[in-house]
């Protein structure tokens, strides 16, 4: 759905704005979706199984996957 892009980015861009030191916005569109056009294409599997149960919702895998990978390095 493009409007949770649009969502999204709006929401990087409002964080953003509130120029908040160690106040960062992480989108995971932005790190595991490669938008081109009106199509994207997201990760949703590792080689440790789903990424997701279903639509917006992670699996404990997709959770520690995430995690691991895009929110660690803030922290």
């Amino acid at each position: 759905d493009l409007n949770i892009i649009k969502a999204d980015r709006l929401g990087e861009k409002n964080v953003n704005n509130l120029n908040i030191e160690g106040v960062s916005y992480i989108s995971l569109i932005r790190k595991m979706c490669d938008v081109r056009g009106s199509k994207y294409y997201c990760e949703t599997k590792t080689q440790n199984g789903l990424l997701q149960l279903d639509y917006g919702h992670l699996s404990k895998n997709g959770s520690l996957y995430i995690v691991d990978k895009y929110i660690k390095p803030y922290i």
